[in-house]
């Protein structure tokens, strides 16, 4: 991933392997996507600077293209794209669409009417609420451990929370099942409620370093 997992869930763009120009735009276009679409969410978050890194890396083989085409005598013929120069661009792009499309990103961008968008965040949250009534997920503020609160009738109620390690949005047992072939990458992703490239970062950053033997 292009970005680093903060232990306060403050993740910004790293742009590793990227120019300093790159980099430098690449983060405006981080922030930028971060505050117009309201993403905090850190598997959200990982997904935005993958998504980042693609575009930057799209602007780069398009100026490749025009450099190309400027070597060429384009007063006689059209400039012809390296075949190789052309297929990268084309998987690029693909890659791009699928990290918007998992951020939900596309409907907005294709036109539909504010109003109808802000309707559809509407009825999102509704059923969410709905879904979630009988608990809360928090910070401890005396740990800073992650904690659900289980509602009683006359109060809540604080227990360990499944579904996170400290800050990490993650399950040890969850994913032992998935690296054992017992269930498969959509099942983690639709568990923990997060994108399927947030599961290969689960299993590449946390849990085989978890599973590593101490020195």
């Amino acid at each position: 991933m292009a970005g680093k997992l903060k232990k306060d869930k403050d993740l910004k763009f790293d742009g590793t392997g990227l120019s300093v120009g790159e980099k430098r735009s690449g983060t405006k276009r981080f922030d930028t996507y971060k505050e117009r679409y309201h993403i905090d969410n850190i598997s959200d978050l990982l997904i935005l600077s993958e998504l980042v890194f693609r575009e930057c890396l799209h602007t780069r083989y398009k100026k490749q293209i025009e450099k190309n085409a400027e070597t060429q005598n384009t007063a006689t013929e059209d400039a012809k794209i390296p075949q190789t120069i052309l297929t990268a661009l084309n998987g690029n792009l693909e890659t791009i669409l699928n990290l918007k499309k998992e951020l939900g990103l596309l409907r907005e961008e294709k036109g539909d009417d504010p109003f109808k968008y802000i309707q559809q965040l509407k009825k999102k949250f509704k059923k969410w609420r709905e879904n979630n009534q009988g608990s809360r997920t928090l910070k401890c503020p005396h740990c800073s451990k992650m904690i659900m609160l289980k509602i009683k009738t006359e109060k809540w109620d604080a227990e360990k929370h499944p579904f996170f390690k400290d800050s990490i949005l993650t399950n040890k047992h969850l994913v032992k099942l998935y690296k054992d072939n017992k269930i498969t990458k959509e099942d983690v992703s639709h568990i923990l409620g997060c994108g399927i490239f947030y599961v290969d970062w689960l299993v590449d950053k946390w849990y085989n370093k978890l599973e590593q033997p101490s020195d």
